[in-house]
Parts: structure tokens; sequence; C-alpha cells
């Protein structure tokens, strides 16, 4: 008899939110690593930005966006094998990766009130935007793993006990 495949909703919104703190945190510690070019452009000095030798602006923001899709991707490649080494079915988290997938067209990693909220953790501690960018983005990063392992560990439970 066939094993019916079903979807958790319950997994799949655990790691779905688990990711979208992934990728904002790890996409903070990125912003840490230039600050100095983040700082230029928020303060719209463009002075500094052309005496910048390190990247253009314009590279640097692609690059901002492309890494929080990249950083979706080693997320769930991680994920799937985790839950593969683990003998756990592999659809919720495809699942999970389809939606928050959808979000970055709509653009969602880029929201104004998300992003501020976020950045707002670390102005909490420290005004520098360096240090700031640093300590939300591993609070963030802390977070999404936290709220990951919760839903592998939900994923266990739950296949334990349907069999």
């Amino acid at each position: 008899m066939k094993k019916k495949i079903r979807p958790n909703w319950k997994i799949i919104i655990a790691e779905s939110i688990g990711i979208i703190f992934l990728i904002h945190g790890i996409s903070r510690l990125h912003k840490s690593y230039y600050s100095d070019i983040w700082k230029a452009f928020l303060e719209s000095n463009s002075i500094k930005l052309k005496n910048l030798p390190e990247i253009s602006l314009g590279d640097f923001l692609l690059e901002s966006i492309m890494f929080g899709f990249y950083v979706l991707i080693a997320s769930v490649v991680i994920l799937l094998l985790i839950k593969w080494k683990m003998k756990l079915p592999l659809i919720n988290t495809v699942l999970s990766l389809i939606l928050v997938f959808l979000l970055f067209p709509i653009g969602f990693f880029e929201i104004d009130f998300i992003t501020g909220l976020f950045n707002s953790i670390g102005a909490i501690f420290t005004n520098d935007i360096g240090f700031s960018f640093l300590i939300s983005g591993l609070i963030l990063t802390l977070i999404g793993l936290a709220i990951l392992w919760k839903g592998i560990k939900i994923n266990k439970n739950y296949t334990q006990h349907r069999v």
C-alpha cells in the first residue's frame, strides 16, 4: 500500500519563517562587512561613494539582493540534506522553498518596514552602523536557525506519531 504524502502546514510555516529570518540575518552580516559603503549610501554622500575603491554602488546593491537568494538556496539544500539523512519527508521543505522564493519578486526582503524593524534590533545596542548590522545579523541568524531546528523537531515528532 502506498503512503500518502501530505504536507504539514505547521512545518511549512515554521521552515519558511526560519528561512526568512536566516536570509535577513546573513544579509545583515554581509552588509556589516561593507558597512562603509552602506553608510555612504544611506547618507547619500556621493563623494564618499566615489572614493571607495572596493565595489561600485550598483554592484553592491545587486550583490546584496543576490546574496539573499544564495542564502535561500544554501539553506534549503542543507535542510534537504538533514531531512534526507534523518529519513524525514522532503515535501514540506520543497513547499517552503517555493513559498519563500515567491517572496523575492514582490520585494519582500526590501520592504522598508521590515528592514527598519530588523535594523532597529542592532540599533538598540550601538549607533555605529557596522556593529548594528553585525549584532542584528547575529541575532536574526540565531533566531532563524532556532526556528529551523524547531521545525525539524516538529517534523520528526509528526512523522513518528504517524507511523
